[in-house]
């Protein structure tokens, strides 16, 4: 016979023997224990859809914020050394992996694989552009974010933090850039190197000839060296900067720059 969930609730009550009970020792009937789960897991679930919607909010409110006065916290962050730490931490940037919306450098680290020693960055006049640069190329065969920095402040306040929680800040479009290689790949490496090393050898004495002697003698180019590069999958060749150069992007807004203060000179 079937007893109903009020009859369990009852049937305790109404025995002469309040220490025995069909549901064990302490007497609670099992319908009782399930509407009690169900309430937990509903009450859970009402708190994980409130915290889901203030935090959805908070971000819409900081999504805001940020818009509008970005370019004051990067400044900031640039110049006000003793509070240099604290704004990093409301910085935001685009990266790889970020879907054209912006995200903080701890979401980065949440991200970072295992054995990243190292925060990635690259510069570009626009994101589009930089996703088609040949320096990001091994990233994406490795799965490695690299934070896509579009604006003219971007770069400065990374190189004055210098590194966020232990972990520095590595433009790809540099030539000291490391990556974990197996043994077996460090030694395919050391082969092919040795292999075209009369190739590079020439190279870099032709493009020596054309920045110092030939017709770009005035671009006031120099070539450092030309070797095998570890970060090329598709493109047959890649430009990249010495440890403590300036990027492209760096001396494109140094030229605009300089460009507008002869204007305001010729000017006055």
């Amino acid at each position: 016979m079937a007893v109903s969930c009020l009859e369990q609730r009852l049937l305790p009550l109404t025995t002469s023997m309040p220490t025995y009970s069909p549901w064990g020792p302490l007497g609670v009937p099992p319908c009782m224990e399930e509407e009690e789960e169900e309430e937990g897991e509903e009450k859970k679930e009402e708190e994980a859809k409130e915290e889901k919607k203030d935090k959805k909010d908070e971000e819409g409110t900081w999504t805001k914020f940020w818009k509008e006065f970005n370019k004051n916290l990067k400044m900031g962050c640039y110049e006000d050394d003793s509070n240099r730490s604290k704004l990093s931490k409301l910085l935001r940037f685009a990266s790889t992996k970020s879907e054209d919306k912006e995200i903080s450098l701890d979401k980065y680290l949440d991200r970072m694989q295992e054995s990243q020693e190292s925060i990635y960055y690259m510069s570009g006049d626009s994101i589009e552009s930089m996703k088609k640069a040949p320096s990001l190329q091994i990233f994406k065969k490795k799965d490695l974010e690299v934070l896509m920095l579009s604006d003219h402040l971007d770069e400065p306040c990374l190189q004055k933090l210098a590194d966020y929680e232990g972990k520095k800040f590595v433009s790809i479009q540099k030539a000291d850039v490391k990556l974990d290689e197996t043994e077996e790949e460090k030694k395919r490496f050391s082969k092919v190197k040795d292999m075209y090393k009369p190739l590079t050898d020439w190279w870099k004495d032709k493009l020596t000839d054309l920045t110092e002697k030939g017709a770009m003698k005035d671009a006031g180019v120099k070539v450092e060296k030309v070797e095998v590069s570890k970060r090329l999958t598709e493109s047959p060749v890649v430009v990249v900067t010495s440890q403590f150069g300036y990027s492209a992007q760096q001396e494109k807004v140094m030229k605009a720059q300089a460009f507008q203060n002869k204007d305001q000179l010729s000017m006055m």
